[in-house]
């Protein structure tokens, strides 16, 4: 029995379907944004559809730009990047297929700081694999972070942001930003996913990974996001040294003066 909700996305759907893509429900809309839970007919593999109404002043070299982004996304390999298969661009509309994700949103899981560093840590990785290939997502937020039954984390719908694309062409009559700006833009995304978590860890030293992930937003723009997940990994495994990013307290400068008198200078 077909799903009512797929049956009035069929009726006024603003781009064609592939012809191997069955829509089986309309999960989520939103103006100017769809999407569908489907399948292929010939492989029966679960797949999604994602749908962007796109800037009405597009033109048609930025559509072919942002098609070249598409296809950027599909070339990363790390497994937790979710890559699109097929994208298109009809009547002003942004269509991207990619495998259907049986996995659960972020903020609905309760774990410990320890989890949820680690989770961080994979998110940065995949998004630094996705900046070595040349690609970027372009809607770094917890939205699009899944976690799947086995927890592992899931990162959706790269180069299909809504936000992420007008991002990218706003200022710009003509041109997609460049790689570089939208690196930056993802990097800036990746400190903020981790602020907006470590701020409730009870921790002494979320302030000073802070700090670090900050200063390696900052100061290293390549490989920014690598920086940040190998800084997320030390604090995991407790060889994060947290003394390097504190500012200076009474307390500290005697523990390294007794160092340094000690010959370790360090």
């Amino acid at each position: 029995q077909e799903d009512p909700s797929a049956a009035t996305w069929l009726q006024d759907q603003p781009v064609d379907l592939p012809e191997w893509f069955v829509v089986d429900q309309c999960v989520a809309k939103s103006p100017g944004r769809w999407l569908l839970r489907g399948h292929d007919s010939v492989r029966r593999l679960p797949m999604a559809m994602k749908v962007l109404e796109l800037p009405v002043q597009l033109t048609t070299a930025q559509s072919n730009q942002l098609l070249d982004v598409c296809e950027a996304s599909s070339n990363v390999r790390n497994p937790r990047w979710i890559a699109p298969r097929v994208a298109a661009i009809q009547r002003r509309h942004l269509g991207i297929v990619r495998e259907w994700s049986y996995a659960q949103p972020w903020n609905t899981l309760s774990v410990d700081w320890r989890t949820q560093a680690k989770r961080l840590a994979e998110i940065a990785f995949a998004v630094e694999s996705a900046h070595r290939v040349g690609a970027t997502h372009g809607g770094l937020h917890f939205g699009n972070v899944m976690i799947d039954h086995e927890g592992r984390v899931l990162l959706v719908d790269g180069a299909a942001s809504q936000g992420g694309i007008r991002r990218w062409f706003h200022g710009s009559p003509e041109l997609l930003r460049s790689l570089d700006e939208r690196v930056h833009a993802d990097v800036q995304d990746m400190v903020k996913l981790v602020a907006a978590t470590a701020v409730e860890w009870k921790l002494g030293h979320a302030q000073p990974l802070l700090n670090a992930v900050h200063d390696a937003a900052s100061s290293d723009q390549s490989g920014a996001c690598g920086a940040i997940g190998q800084w997320l990994t030390q604090c995991v495994d407790e060889v994060f040294d947290d003394s390097r990013w504190q500012s200076p307290s009474r307390f500290r400068w005697r523990q390294r003066f007794a160092r340094w008198l000690a010959g370790d200078a360090s």
